[in-house]
């Protein structure tokens, strides 16, 4: 799902490494200035996750939205009068930033794409239009939960979340339990496949038995989805909430 009207040929998403964030982040810094770099990113991720970000350069965990919230940010503080005058300055400033110029053609193709997308949407060289409201208060009742009881690589249990728990859910929080006892906390691995949180256990889903739940805290509030059939998918399931919380 995205926030704007889509181009049907729009390359494929890019996902920036470690690397390319700690390359950036120091150009942009080095270009424009750390005030001004500073100030756009903790308007679009907040202060806590914006400092991080600047200041020991590490590659953060970004949403969908956090990253057109950058875009929204950062953009009208590229040099340039135009598009293109932009778009001719990340060529000078950024190519540096990658492996090699394929790995830039294939990131820049993308962004212009996505800058084309929020100027028909009515944005400007100096002013993005926000997204249209999201939903942000957790009912339950949400799809995209996925139990996912053999991982394609690791032959484990993965376990994503629908897209409202991305940047919300307390990742030490999520935990698989059989009744009241709880049998294992999963290792949070990442956010993708539909912005969703990805989640690793330590067996194959069919190896925990029926009666098994995950449960996920936001907010302070708990909410659990009980797996019907451990050793199948079991996709969209709808949660309720549990424990003390409730």
């Amino acid at each position: 799902m995205s926030d704007y009207p889509l181009d049907p040929h729009r390359p494929p998403t890019v996902k920036l490494s470690r690397d390319e964030w700690v390359n950036l982040v120091t150009t942009a810094v080095m270009e424009i200035g750390e005030e001004p770099i500073r100030e756009a990113v903790r308007l679009a991720l907040g202060p806590e996750r914006a400092d991080k970000l600047i200041e020991d350069k590490e590659g953060p965990r970004l949403s969908k939205r956090d990253n057109h919230a950058i875009i929204r940010a950062v953009y009208p503080l590229i040099p340039g009068d135009t598009r293109q005058d932009k778009i001719d300055w990340l060529i000078d400033k950024a190519a540096p930033c990658f492996i090699d110029e394929n790995r830039f053609f294939e990131v820049l193709s993308y962004v212009r794409h996505r800058v084309e997308e929020f100027e028909a949407a009515g944005g400007s060289i100096d002013h993005y239009p926000d997204p249209p409201p999201v939903q942000t208060t957790i009912t339950g009742e949400e799809r995209g939960f996925l139990w996912k009881p053999i991982g394609e690589n690791s032959g484990k249990l993965r376990v994503l979340l629908p897209e409202v728990w991305t940047g919300k859910v307390d990742h030490s929080s999520v935990e698989l339990w059989r009744g009241e006892e709880r049998i294992e906390t999963l290792a949070s691995i990442g956010v993708g496949n539909g912005n969703r949180e990805h989640f690793a256990g330590q067996k194959p889903g069919g190896s925990y038995n029926k009666g098994v739940s995950v449960r996920a805290t936001e907010g302070g509030r708990t909410w659990a989805w009980t797996i019907p059939s451990p050793a199948g998918r079991g996709e969209d399931l709808k949660a309720e909430r549990a424990g003390e919380n409730r």
